[in-house]
């Protein structure tokens, strides 16, 4: 089974002791330090990392012993490295990513926003202005007649609870005969509050 997220160890610092002893074979500067920062990562992404661990080894009879249960002078000089120890900046590569999309996005939206203004400020016949009818419920109004103060617009026969659907609904011979006419301050009114959520011009 693949897996699309998960946890990953990156070394991120290493020193090898002069002075201590190991406390297995004795032996003197043979005492080794790993450290490692976690992070976790998304289709092989690295989102952000987590918390620092370590270990320490011996390089001449092997033994391996977790940072957290090194004692006296080991355990110092283990502390010591894991306090200073940096991991590098692309775990948080992901992180990144996801802010400079959603600023992104951001923008995308007041610029969406601010063409939707312009297209309300100079209505046109044809527009077509899509709307949320009532809670959960999306339809579309088509603009067929401009006086100087109002829009007439006709309403759309079909409706959907999906607000992606409405699209799918813009088509001509949904629209019926009957028009009405809504004032042009009504319309901006009715975008300013989310009510009208999108412009369309062809």
């Amino acid at each position: 089974m693949i897996f699309f997220y998960g946890v990953k160890d990156v070394q991120i610092k290493t020193k090898k002791s002069e002075s201590l002893i190991c406390p297995d074979c004795e032996s003197r500067g043979t005492l080794n330090f790993w450290i490692l920062r976690k992070h976790v990562h998304f289709l092989w992404i690295p989102m952000f990392p987590l918390w620092k661990k370590g270990v320490c080894e011996c390089s001449e009879c092997g033994a391996l012993s977790k940072g957290r249960k090194l004692k006296n002078a080991a355990k110092i000089e283990y502390s010591n490295l894991k306090a200073n120890a940096k991991g590098p900046l692309w775990q948080f590569t992901g992180l990144g990513i996801l802010i400079l999309l959603i600023t992104l996005s951001f923008l995308l939206s007041g610029e969406d926003s601010k063409e939707e203004i312009e297209l309300l400020n100079s209505p046109k016949i044809g527009d077509v202005y899509f709307l949320e009818i009532e809670t959960g419920r999306y339809s579309a109004l088509q603009v067929v007649r401009l006086t100087k103060d109002s829009i007439y617009v006709t309403p759309n026969a079909y409706e959907t609870t999906k607000v992606l659907k409405v699209y799918r609904i813009n088509k001509k011979e949904n629209y019926s005969d009957f028009s009405y006419g809504v004032s042009k301050h009504e319309i901006r009114t009715m975008h300013r509050n989310a009510k009208i959520f999108d412009v369309v011009r062809k």
